[in-house]
């Protein structure tokens, strides 16, 4: 072979190890940029049996850890709500 050939062969072989090196590693940086942080979604807020004052939020007199986006929040029955609670009375 020419040196000029073989000059093109280790140029081209340098290019497709890079790439694949390259490829390789934005692979390895969207696998890792998929996990998420689990949320509780809302259905594991909610419970059966009698809540507690500390369980809501005086500020916005919803439960903890309710956030904006998993909706307005769920209807809780009036026998699970706690008696005289501070946090509730808007």
């Amino acid at each position: 072979m020419k040196k000029s050939t073989i000059s093109a062969l280790a140029v081209l072989s340098g290019i497709v190890i890079c790439s694949l090196a390259f490829t390789m590693s934005k692979h390895e940086q969207t696998k890792n940029n998929d996990t998420t942080v689990q949320q509780p979604t809302p259905a594991t807020l909610i419970k059966d049996k009698p809540y507690k004052c500390s369980d809501f939020d005086p500020k916005t007199g919803g439960l903890k850890g309710w956030t904006a986006d998993m909706g307005i929040g769920p209807a809780i029955p009036e026998q699970l709500l706690p008696k005289d609670c501070s946090a509730l009375q808007q």
